[in-house]
């Protein structure tokens, strides 16, 4: 068998999962919520992650927008109960509030720094030049709007697979909501 974990798996069902995630996280207002659902019906992938094969029209843009960079700014896509790290002083030190007892807030900006130090990145014989960053690959490759769905359909059509599927519950991006969302339309006896 195999597991996935809060993958990103089907363009569709994730990304129409974020807003309303959000509202039901109190993210969103009730007004912005209303105005989404006017401009945008049950479909916002488009304008909240944007595929090229698919339009998004200006109306639901513009409710999206806002809300959403509000969002995006003021804490982190990938654990919404987590801390900020927010810059201090002219240095742009860090300080952190611990809400962990294992990883410190500002954990990822100190991995950051480290793997971009020269004598680091000579020591791990890295391509000299390099920038190391969460999520490396933006800009070097595009996005794969491909569905896992039907490989998924395959896998478990032929009863040789068991698979887990879990999500976390603090995740914005790729959310419970999405993965609840596509494992449904495998159509499979859930236990």
């Amino acid at each position: 068998g195999f597991a996935v974990g809060n993958a990103y798996t089907d363009w569709a069902h994730d990304f129409n999962a974020n807003l309303p995630y959000g509202y039901y996280h109190a993210l969103l207002s009730p007004e912005a919520w209303i105005e989404i659902n006017q401009a945008c019906g049950n479909f916002t992938a488009a304008c909240f992650w944007p595929n090229p094969n698919v339009e998004c029209n200006a109306a639901c843009g513009m409710a999206i927008d806002a809300p959403v960079t509000k969002i995006e700014a003021s804490l982190d896509i990938y654990d919404i109960y987590a801390d900020e790290c927010l810059p201090v002083g002219k240095k742009q030190r860090v300080q952190g509030t611990d809400i962990s007892p294992v990883f410190d807030t500002c954990a990822d900006l100190y991995v950051d720094a480290f793997l971009n130090n020269p004598a680091v990145q000579r020591a791990i014989h890295v391509k000299e030049g390099s920038k190391w960053q969460q999520c490396g690959l933006d800009g070097l490759y595009d996005f794969n709007f491909a569905s896992m769905v039907p490989n998924y359909k395959a896998w478990t059509a032929e009863k040789k697979l068991r698979l887990l599927v879990y999500s976390g519950d603090a995740d914005y991006i790729v959310n419970v909501l999405g993965t609840e969302s596509w494992v449904t339309s495998l159509g499979l006896d859930v236990k």
